[in-house]
């Protein structure tokens, strides 16, 4: 997706914030003139949606990446990624939303809800952050 808007995100300059769960594909961030930070928010949170108190993910995360132009004031509380080889912070959970579901996109397998429909039904009410 990325590479689609390759020329819009070099020429607007706009802040980015990207899944970036498979490590085959970071090096392409790291090139575009961007300072790059871990955000690995867990996909569940109690103020969910619905209101569901059982957390059927465990500790799992998942892999974000926000990324600020580099020439733009920064006063950020996150890791940041100085090269592809770089590991997420530690103490992290090892279980990404990538290996929960076996890197599958658009369709569930064996009863585990695709990434989309977790962040779907998981997502903090209106007005409630």
């Amino acid at each position: 997706m990325l590479t689609g808007a390759a020329h819009t995100i070099k020429r607007r300059r706009p802040i980015l914030y990207v899944k970036n769960d498979r490590k085959d594909r970071s090096a392409a961030l790291l090139g575009m003139d961007y300072r790059l930070y871990w955000h690995l928010p867990p996909l569940f949170s109690l103020n969910n949606f619905f209101d569901e108190s059982k957390n059927l993910f465990g500790n799992t995360v998942s892999v974000k990446v926000l990324g600020l132009p580099k020439e733009a004031k920064q006063d950020i509380k996150l890791s940041e990624i100085q090269s592809a080889s770089d590991e997420r912070p530690g103490g992290v959970p090892a279980k990404t939303e990538a290996a929960e579901w076996g890197g599958r996109r658009g369709r569930s397998g064996g009863g585990r809800m695709t990434g989309a429909c977790a962040h779907a039904a998981l997502r903090p009410k209106r007005g409630r952050l």
